[in-house]
């Protein structure tokens, strides 16, 4: 893979590299993280911002600076005081001053009544932080992230849709997502008959100003769908390629003209699932997929290496002959690297600025108790003009910074991430 500007421009031909101006602050990422252990919260809360006082005046020595977690060069992440909250299967979101999780249920098994759905809740930051309880109840959970758009309001993905108002409190239920008939199971239809909600997994993939990208799982051996919502019409669009790969929300620039996502793996290439054969090597990655033709680009984004520090590590699909030697193996059902991508564009509007975060998760030497490592990477983005205009366009992204963590012992699993407004 081509790592500097001079391989990228000698491997394509190009003749005209543009670069992006940066500006200096950087919208903060906010982090979920499951956590389990005695006299442990449900959820820690962390920042990722940069560094105080990045003109040189921090000091990690200084008592008032101790509660960082790590640093580098130009960020830092620090645990955060958030009340805890039992919520599960919730997307997140940031707008204004505001934290909200949106969907999800509460599990109240322990005073043996059923579990109880959620509309959204949220609190403010920098004041004494109390959960708020907003919204009306949904029927399905929301775990395929969410994203504020243009129009103020909040879209959260999950086996439905919604549209939430913050002024109003309003949430609004979008009509089911069309799937093939071909690959609709008789379950899955009883279920969607009965509880008006899909039982497919959707996740977002990318919101315009004018239209709500999503791709669904149906089956784990089959290729993802990818549908788009006009937000105007309200209607489903599902004239899209299947895509192969477990995907971040992604970030749409040029006018509303590129869709930029990390994926496991390219979009176009057969799924990475434990039956594959013969095995593949996989290549995770920045994929840009064009909104006006209506295509992703076979590449993905050059400049940055995939060496598990600035992005995950290319990895080989699994060989077994049957689930029962998966099993027998200890892999448990994972199909694929076992970690989630979070993609976010950091700059500010004009800046095309992004980070990119995921977790590996590995016990405690010590103790056993389980505690994720966190990895973050910032790096510009920008366009490498070519010759013709019948040619794909290609992009290059520089490194700016990166840096990675030991969470809190306990922590398990990244549950949620959101770029602050």
């Amino acid at each position: 893979m081509a790592e500097t500007i001079e391989d990228v421009i000698e491997e394509f031909g190009f003749f005209r590299y543009q670069p992006i101006h940066v500006s200096a602050a950087d919208r903060p990422i906010y982090v979920r993280v499951a956590c389990s252990g005695k006299n442990k919260p449900d959820n820690c809360w962390y920042v990722i911002e940069d560094i105080p006082g990045n003109d040189g005046s921090f000091d990690p020595s200084r008592p008032d600076d101790t509660k960082l977690l790590s640093w580098s060069d130009t960020d830092c992440i620090r645990r955060i005081s958030v009340p805890d909250s039992d919520v599960r299967d919730t997307s997140l979101a940031v707008l204004g001053s505001h934290i909200y999780l949106i969907g999800g249920d509460i599990d109240t098994a322990m005073k043996n009544e059923d579990k109880e759905n959620i509309g959204y809740k949220h609190f403010e930051l920098g004041q004494n932080p109390e959960w708020v309880l907003g919204g009306g109840k949904l029927i399905s959970a929301q775990f395929g992230a969410a994203a504020v758009g243009r129009d103020g309001f909040i879209y959260s993905v999950g086996y439905n849709q919604y549209r939430l108002s913050p002024d109003t409190g309003i949430l609004k239920q979008f009509p089911q997502f069309p799937v093939p008939a071909c690959l609709i199971r008789r379950e899955a239809c009883q279920i969607r008959r009965e509880r008006n909600y899909s039982p497919y997994e959707s996740h977002l993939l990318a919101l315009t100003k004018s239209t709500l990208f999503i791709y669904v799982t149906v089956s784990l051996n089959a290729p993802n769908l990818m549908l788009s919502y006009d937000l105007g019409t309200g209607k489903w669009d599902e004239g899209y390629d299947n895509i192969s790969g477990t995907w971040s929300a992604g970030v749409v620039l040029y006018d509303d003209r590129y869709l930029f996502a990390f994926g496991t793996q390219n979009p176009m290439s057969l799924p990475a699932t434990m039956s594959m054969k013969p095995v593949q090597v996989v290549v995770p990655g920045i994929y840009v997929f064009d909104i006006q033709q209506r295509k992703w680009l076979p590449e993905p984004v050059k400049g940055l290496p995939t060496d598990g520090i600035t992005l995950p590590e290319v990895y080989e699909t699994h060989d077994y002959e049957s689930e029962a030697d998966m099993y027998d193996d200890g892999c448990g059902y994972e199909a694929g690297p076992g970690y989630t991508p979070y993609l976010f564009q950091v700059g500010k509007e004009n800046d095309h600025k992004l980070a990119l975060l995921w977790d590996i998760e590995r016990p405690n030497p010590e103790s056993g108790l389980p505690q994720c490592l966190l990895y973050w990477s910032k790096f510009v983005l920008s366009p490498i003009t070519i010759g013709t205009a019948t040619v794909d366009p290609h992009f290059y992204v520089s490194s700016l910074s990166n840096g990675f963590t030991v969470l809190d012992e306990g922590t398990y699993r990244l549950l949620n991430c959101a770029a602050g407004m």
